[in-house]
């Protein structure tokens, strides 16, 4: 009987030593949990900041007429910080007007260059979209539609003139009643570039 008392007792320990440890475990497990909750987060926050800052600088630049910075500025923050969903169009829609401002004061091979800079950066804009197709995208396509109106001097003549027909075309569809002076430009291009078109 004593040493059945006697195991009972010490089995109870064992219990009660596990059930503690348990819980021990337990609580390490969530202050893990919660640690690296944490860090995420303040990653993340890290990671807006960089980028509101970065893009705050880009529009400085932009007001500024310094289109340098402004791709310089672009293109560091690419590198050093993921651009996500709508980010990466505010980003690649900014570097597209200022590569644009760049080679509209450029000259020859400069001012294609630029151009061709400018494309590629308001198409990875407009792929950033998503197929979503609001008024960023119609703002997008109206900037492609001069983009490739102006590589049309430079190269593939009537296949660029035919891209910028569409690309204003598609401003028009999806500009809306909230912005005609941007519609009217468009109708104003499309009607010129048909002529340009017929004309060969």
């Amino acid at each position: 009987m004593l040493k059945r008392t006697r195991y009972l007792l010490w089995l109870r320990r064992v219990i009660i030593l596990l059930i503690v440890l348990a819980f021990f475990a337990g609580m390490g497990y969530w202050y893990l949990q919660i640690q690296d909750v944490n860090a995420r987060a303040d990653a993340e926050n890290a990671r807006l900041e960089a980028f509101l800052s970065g893009r705050s600088a880009m529009q400085d630049a932009v007001t500024a007429g310094d289109y340098r910075g402004a791709i310089t500025t672009g293109l560091a923050l690419q590198e050093t910080v993921e651009l996500l969903g709508d980010e990466k169009v505010d980003v690649l829609g900014l570097e597209g007007y200022a590569y644009f401002n760049l080679a509209h004061s450029a000259n020859g091979t400069a001012r294609r260059d630029g151009l061709r800079a400018s494309r590629d950066a308001y198409e990875g804009a407009l792929a950033g979209l998503n197929g979503v197709e609001d008024g960023r995208y119609a703002s997008i396509c109206a900037s492609l539609g001069g983009v490739y109106y102006a590589l049309a001097d430079f190269e593939d003549r009537e296949a660029n003139l035919q891209t910028a027909l569409d690309y204003y075309q598609k401003n028009v569809a999806y500009t809306g009643d909230q912005d005609p002076t941007v519609k009217v430009k468009s109708f104003t291009m499309i009607a010129f570039i048909k002529d340009e078109l017929r004309a060969g």
